[in-house]
């Protein structure tokens, strides 16, 4: 299974660790329709609005893993992502909680 990274799970960032057993595949970009919010330490991305979300592509063979480090407020969901991952099927954590306050933003220069 694939999944799209935008935040704590990245190369480099504190939750990285969860995915050193699994596949690296590449920079990817989400189509337009999603949005970051900035939830203080990490992102929560939703779908909304008219931007696209920069961050990574994973093979990911132990999902378990990584459905639990990201905890209870995201929810593993199908999404578009730009080219040459179109007609991929990609899933990405989408944040389930209140944005309403929350400030949308850049978070770490990976919003477009």
């Amino acid at each position: 299974m694939f999944i799209f990274t935008y935040g704590t799970l990245k190369c480099g960032f504190p939750l990285n660790d969860y995915l050193r057993d699994q596949k690296f595949i590449g920079e990817a970009e989400t189509e337009p329709g999603y949005i970051l919010y900035s939830l203080g330490w990490f992102p929560g991305m939703v779908k909304s609005g008219k931007k696209s979300v920069k961050g990574e592509l994973w093979e990911v063979f132990n999902i378990e893993v990584i459905d639990k480090a990201e905890g209870p407020f995201f929810r593993r969901t199908l999404i578009k992502l730009k080219p040459p991952y179109e007609n991929e099927s990609i899933e990405a954590y989408l944040y389930l909680g209140e944005t309403i306050g929350k400030k949308c933003q850049f978070w770490r220069n990976d919003n477009v």
